[in-house]
């Protein structure tokens, strides 16, 4: 017999862009179901913020944070994983990226030569403006484990010129939304 798995992004794809609202998709979440069909969500968005979607939606599935950063392996789902696995709480954690105080240090490198703020040392409320986000979810997003939101500040300095500084840095950078990712 064939497994399928759906894999699935969240904002704009699972949850309505403006909206956040999953009520739409309602139709294909039964679907699932009734096949027995694992929904893995990947996202740009924090443990936190994904944790909360799976309970609303009752998904007990592995899911994908932080732009494929980690895959969360709730420890008694079964699947054979990596031997390399840690715990974290109630989940399995195979590794992808690098770690949120690995990346915190080069990020005050990159703050002392270009104007960025990042996500996590902003207010939830400034946050909620930015994104749209209830404050509540604002706070959830600043909660990252293997990465740094950031915005630039400056309109004026050339996405080469950060892209240059975040190379030499090490590290990569990705477009979320408003944000950009490393």
């Amino acid at each position: 017999m064939n497994r399928f798995v759906f894999f699935t992004d969240l904002d704009g794809t699972l949850l309505d862009h403006n909206t956040y609202s999953y009520v739409p998709a309602l139709p294909a979440l039964e679907r699932l179901r009734e096949t027995n069909t694992p929904l893995i969500m990947v996202s740009s968005k924090t443990r936190l913020e994904i944790e909360a979607i799976r309970k609303e939606l009752d998904n007990q599935d592995p899911f994908i944070p932080e732009n494929g950063a980690a895959i969360f392996i709730p420890a008694d789902y079964d699947l054979p994983i990596f031997d390399h696995a840690i715990e974290i709480d109630e989940y399995r954690v195979v590794l992808l990226g690098r770690h949120a105080s690995e990346i915190s240090c080069a990020f005050e490198i990159l703050a002392s030569r270009l104007p960025v703020r990042a996500l996590s040392r902003m207010s939830a409320i400034e946050v909620a403006d930015l994104t749209g986000l209830k404050v509540a979810q604002a706070e959830s997003a600043k909660n990252r484990e293997f990465g740094e939101a950031f915005i630039l500040d400056d309109p004026e300095i050339e996405e080469s010129e950060l892209l240059e500084e975040v190379r030499n840095l090490g590290l990569r950078i990705m477009p979320v939304g408003d944000f950009k990712d490393i």
